[in-house]
């Protein structure tokens, strides 16, 4: 299941406007998990 976040469509600016982002915050609070669901190509 995919909870939609709202962070989601600011990622997705930043990364076509930046060559790099940075997500942070807590442990376990699902920064792998939305990033490797924004872009399941990336390594």
């Amino acid at each position: 299941m995919v909870i939609h976040r709202l962070l989601a469509e600011e990622i997705d600016r930043a990364a076509r406007e930046f060559p790099a982002v940075v997500l942070t915050g807590p442990r376990r609070s699902g920064k792998t998990f939305l990033l490797r669901h924004l872009f399941p190509d990336a390594r």
